[in-house]
């Protein structure tokens, strides 16, 4: 039920089933076992204001996965909005985010409406390896525009590694949106099948960097991304200097 969650999720009570908007409240942390499957029966909010150590493993059964009970409906996303800086790092290891949907913001000004499976405001230390992120979306417009189909970040630099973005979508930035100063390490991702949908404005098929943000892309594969405006793997602007090195 909706409320406070903190302590060990383990394989023996698989699935969790999450009924209301749930929260690692400052200071706790929430461990997820290998294997578990976490499903989400509404688009509901994760936040993480202490720490989440999601660490699944390379066998058959052994990834973490966060996914709707509707994948038709979705669910909400993981939200890290100003987490305090004394808390251990987060860690996703082997997971799959899949169905994400990126709520419409309450209120209007909120930049909830961003990143369909993961978003994070003013706070660096997460780290994302080994993941997949499919079939999540943000298309709900209020003052920020829905950008960000798996991931957004603001003022946000987090390491995101060896992972793969297929099929997200978002009405901006088909994958991952960099904004606001944001200087993420981007390494060994592949970036498949993305769309960014809207005709004006901004695009990105895969991923925009905007607003003075500086990440670092090294080694990454972009293949079959679209946007209906700009940039259809990346689009780049606003002041903003990346490093892509090596990059296909």
């Amino acid at each position: 039920q909706a409320g406070n969650v903190s302590g060990n999720w383990t394989i023996e009570s698989n699935p969790y089933i999450v009924a209301g908007n749930i929260t690692v409240p400052d200071g706790q942390t929430l461990t997820i076992d290998p294997g578990v499957w976490v499903k989400f029966t509404d688009r509901i909010d994760f936040a993480i204001h202490g720490s989440i150590h999601a660490t699944g493993d390379t066998s058959n059964t052994g990834s973490i996965r966060f996914t709707a009970v509707n994948p038709g409906l979705g669910w909400g996303h993981i939200v890290f909005d100003s987490t305090n800086t004394n808390n251990p790092a987060s860690v996703f290891r082997h997971c799959i985010f899949e169905h994400g949907s990126a709520p419409p913001p309450i209120p209007i000004s909120s930049p909830s409406n961003c990143g369909g499976a993961i978003g994070i405001r003013q706070y660096n230390n997460v780290v994302i390896e080994n993941c997949l992120f499919h079939h999540n979306n943000a298309q709900h417009d209020g003052v920020y525009r829905a950008s960000g189909g798996a991931i957004a970040l603001w003022t946000s630099s987090p390491v995101i590694r060896n992972c793969v973005f297929s099929n997200n979508i978002a009405n901006w930035s088909g994958a991952i949106a960099c904004a606001f100063g944001s200087s993420p390490e981007i390494v060994n991702c592949l970036f498949y099948g993305n769309q960014s949908l809207r005709y004006t404005w901004d695009g990105g098929g895969a991923i925009i960097v905007s607003a003075n943000s500086n990440p670092k892309l090294l080694n990454n594969t972009f293949v079959k991304n679209h946007s209906n405006f700009k940039g259809g793997a990346l689009e780049i602007y606003d002041g903003s200097n990346p490093h892509l090195i090596n990059n296909v």
